[in-house]
């Protein structure tokens, strides 16, 4: 499985950033070539982060989190030997994938 989101931090961890995990973490995801820099591992939550503050001051703000989504996901999906004709295809913004596109989607 792999998972991404956003933390926005509290008292405890008040940095707020984007959160990428896989589980059952595969051998090397903690090794892996993930983008855009500012990126890094935590072995303390076991996942990638990237600070909020990247993407806010980004010039490019959306393609910079989508360079992390896609890298992290990669990353799991290549070490873990996902059966890539699992994957679903990437929608159209805005519109909901239906379950089979090919019929009433």
């Amino acid at each position: 499985m792999s998972s991404a989101g956003f933390w926005p931090g509290n008292a405890a961890s008040p940095h707020a950033a984007f959160f990428s995990y896989a589980y059952p973490t595969p051998e090397g995801f903690d090794r892996a070539s993930i983008e855009p820099d500012g990126a890094f591992w935590s072995p303390e939550l076991g996942e990638w982060l990237l600070p909020y503050d990247v993407v806010r001051t980004a010039s490019d703000p959306d393609r910079t989190l989508l360079r992390f989504l896609q890298t992290t996901y990669r990353a799991a999906a290549d070490l873990g030997r996902w059966d890539p004709s699992l994957e679903c295809r990437i929608g159209v913004a805005g519109r909901p994938r239906a379950i089979d596109e090919g019929e009433g989607g």
